[in-house]
């Protein structure tokens, strides 16, 4: 699958190299900064559902450039595209991955895994006697982040000219998960009923948050609002069979602007991932199994899209740490969940989290993971 889907990049390539002729009026043709979803493609995420957006359309006017240019040198002009990325680490949103923290075999040479930041439809262009204005279609890749499209004009080989067009890799409108939560909490046994005010509810965090990317406590507002009831309602109805306090002890949630939710973690097998570098240069990552940190590569299928997160076993003892005596209480979670419209499965030594988006009624549930 991965041979097929690279070829399919190749071909589309390869098929649109020639200079095609679009109509403004017929496309969505992008501002200078626009915003488009990170994509998910099957052959890197093959027990995840496939999901493709359309790309964007990006109109390049060379007006300026190319203006002085007489009718019987139009045939030395050339236009040449390629993508970088435009954020750094430690940025405002620190969406982005601390530096140069993954290497492996890069087509067969070790060394720092490039990022991915998409590919195009094209990446040079000749353009038609007069022609000042030209199109290329933006296709995002599976990382999220800031990305910068730019095309160089040339004349007789000799760079006049550029421009450039900036992209948003992002799940839109997630929010930012506060690392600790203090809530009400009030229950009954018999007649009596407690009442303890700013109990600490949660607590976010993961030795892998601090170290390869900094804020991984993203949620979009339905998931984090029924997060928040569903911690309510759990620490509630754990008093009622408990008397010590528990402290839930959440992490992975997803990225700023959300994409592929690489942690940086050595897996057990090989695996390649194919992929188009800036300029249209097919490369090829083998992670090698216990050697090789998992960097823009899917050991997390998921945590993507501001709907999942893990919940520990045990408690947090309210800075982090985990209180091993204290198990999270499963007849719980099991009961409330549904309620939430969440669904669980254990994983190793947590259990992963998904909010779905139907109603506590539906009697159709597909099996988890979807």
């Amino acid at each position: 699958m991965k041979k097929n889907y690279l070829l399919g990049i190749l071909a589309i390539i390869a098929f649109c190299s020639c200079n095609l002729s679009f109509s403004e009026e017929d496309l969505d043709v992008s501002p200078d900064v626009f915003e488009i979803p990170p994509n998910k493609y099957a052959d890197m995420t093959s027990y995840e559902y496939y999901n493709q957006t359309d790309g964007q359309i990006i109109m390049f006017d060379f007006t300026k450039d190319l203006d002085e240019i007489s009718a019987e040198d139009w045939a030395s002009i050339k236009i040449k595209f390629n993508i970088t990325n435009a954020d750094y680490y430690n940025a405002a949103d620190n969406n982005f991955p601390y530096p140069d923290y993954g290497k492996a075999m890069i087509d067969g040479v070790y060394g720092v895994i490039p990022r991915p930041v998409g590919y195009l439809d094209k990446y040079e262009i000749i353009p038609n006697p007069g022609q000042t204005t030209v199109y290329i279609k933006y296709m995002a890749s599976d990382v999220s982040g800031i990305y910068k499209i730019i095309g160089d004009v040339y004349y007789k080989d000799n760079w006049i000219g550029s421009k450039y067009s900036k992209a948003i890799v992002a799940i839109p409108d997630l929010i930012e998960v506060p690392r600790d939560i203090w809530g009400e909490v009030v229950y009954t046994i018999g007649s009596v009923t407690w009442t303890n005010n700013y109990y600490q509810l949660w607590h976010v965090g993961g030795v892998y948050s601090y170290t390869w990317h900094q804020q991984n406590n993203y949620l979009n507002n339905v998931t984090y609002e029924s997060l928040k009831e569903f911690a309510n309602c759990y620490i509630q109805e754990y008093y009622k069979s408990h008397s010590e306090g528990f402290i839930l002890r959440l992490n992975d949630m997803s990225l700023p602007y959300g994409g592929m939710f690489s942690i940086g973690i050595t897996w057990t097998n090989d695996t390649a991932i194919e992929r188009i570098d800036g300029f249209g240069n097919p490369y090829t990552v083998l992670y090698r199994k216990d050697v090789d940190l998992r960097v823009y590569c899917p050991y997390h299928k998921f945590h993507r899209h501001g709907v999942n997160f893990d919940l520990s076993l045990v408690s947090d003892d309210g800075a982090g740490g985990q209180i091993t005596s204290m198990l999270t209480d499963f007849s719980i979670i099991d009961r409330i969940a549904i309620y939430y419209n969440f669904k669980f499965v254990r994983e190793g030594n947590h259990y992963h989290f998904k909010y779905v988006y139907r109603r506590i009624d539906d009697p159709y549930f597909p099996n988890f993971p979807d």
